[in-house]
């Protein structure tokens, strides 16, 4: 009988450690997004509605890295596209319900933080992937 499968995982980080590192970039991605299209400069008003807004982006994105396979430790090639599709996707979302949540309410911030906050928390999930694979690839002696 073959055991290997219930065998700990010592090779992946936690898939939870994973996830609040995520949805962590995913919030100072925006909340930096928002100080640069505002120089620093951010009327009140924005602040009471970007937290909430922040909380469900940081959870659609996570949400959407899980599906797409972010967090099955493949490689680091397959990982690296599935964040690429998850977050353009979940960017793309994010938009829609901005401009949704207008109808309904006051728009929780600006379209372009989405998008360049999409784009600075793309920068920094591949690149958390990318050290990551560097880094197990170092410790288990690969070049």
């Amino acid at each position: 009988m073959d055991n290997h499968q219930d065998a700990p995982r010592t090779n992946q980080p936690p898939r939870v450690l994973a996830m609040v590192l995520d949805a962590s970039i995913t919030i100072e991605s925006l909340f930096v997004a928002l100080l640069f299209r505002f120089d620093a400069q951010v009327p009140g008003a924005f602040w009471t509605r970007f937290w909430p807004f922040a909380a469900l982006s940081a959870v659609v994105f996570v949400a959407l890295l899980f599906v797409g396979g972010a967090y099955r430790g493949t490689t680091s090639r397959v990982v690296i596209i599935a964040t690429a599709t998850s977050v353009m996707i979940a960017t793309g979302a994010l938009v829609l319900v901005n401009v949704g949540m207008d109808f309904l309410w006051a728009r929780p911030v600006p379209p372009t933080v989405i998008l360049l906050g999409g784009v600075i928390a793309f920068v920094q999930l591949v690149a958390l992937r990318l050290l990551y694979a560097r880094m197990f690839r170092e410790r288990v002696g690969e070049n």
